[in-house]
């Protein structure tokens, strides 16, 4: 799903660049919060339950009873994936030049493992958190 391409890349690239600023704990909350408020907001016209089943894409049939149940809920959400798609790449593009100065000798899978800690800490980020960890595929313990 191109949400977790864009959130995996923004949180892959958002603090592996080299310049002034070494990165701290307070820097990956923060950047860890960012992320989640992104997703938030570019979700926030999704039904609760068509964010549910996105939390576990591998269950087709979950998805197939419910679409075929909530028609309309069904297309309205589906309708709005776009919407939400353009307002992740465009808040991705305004994080990427907000952490454009940290620095970090940790790796992008450190990077990453750290900022889905964060996001698991923070219980309003549990569907940002669950998505990505579906995107990561088992790269992420």
């Amino acid at each position: 799903m191109k949400l977790t391409i864009g959130i995996l890349a923004l949180s892959a690239s958002i603090l592996v660049s080299s310049c002034n600023n070494m990165a701290g704990d307070d820097d990956y909350s923060n950047a860890a919060s960012d992320i989640c408020d992104c997703v938030n907001k570019a979700t926030q016209n999704l039904s609760p339950e068509f964010k549910r089943l996105m939390e576990n894409p591998t269950d087709q049939e979950a998805i197939t009873k419910w679409a075929e149940e909530n028609p309309t809920e069904a297309l309205e959400s589906l309708a709005s994936v776009g919407d939400m798609q353009t307002s992740i790449e465009n808040c991705t593009k305004k994080l990427e030049a907000k952490y454009k100065d940290l620095y970090t000798n940790d790796s992008e899978m450190e990077v990453l493992n750290k900022l889905m800690d964060k996001l698991k800490e923070n219980s309003g980020c549990r569907f940002t958190y669950k998505v990505m960890l579906n995107g990561l595929q088992g790269k992420y313990e």
